[in-house]
């Protein structure tokens, strides 16, 4: 799914109004019919914004991974005592 399509699907699945999301996020309610529309898409506050107010992350908003994997290093951290050195008196 596009931006378009989750911010249509998912105002859809909790029953908001193109105004009532407009207002919820602090946005023109004409900006909403024209993200729904693939016309244009929000600045990063906006979206922000936007799936606040629906519910998702912003990876799920710009319809990525749903949730988010979380990023794990092939190696482990090193740890603080790796990285200090010993002096003596």
């Amino acid at each position: 799914m596009d931006v378009a399509e989750v911010i249509r699907s998912r105002r859809a699945v909790i029953g908001l109004t193109q105004a009532q999301l407009a207002e919820a996020a602090g946005i023109d309610k004409r900006q909403i019919r024209r993200y729904e529309a693939g016309e244009t898409h929000p600045t990063l506050p906006v979206a922000m914004a936007i799936a606040r107010v629906l519910g998702v992350s912003l990876d799920e908003l710009a319809g990525g991974a749903s949730p988010p994997r979380r990023y794990r290093p092939s190696t482990p951290p090193r740890q603080l005592s790796d990285k200090l050195v010993m002096r003596g008196p």
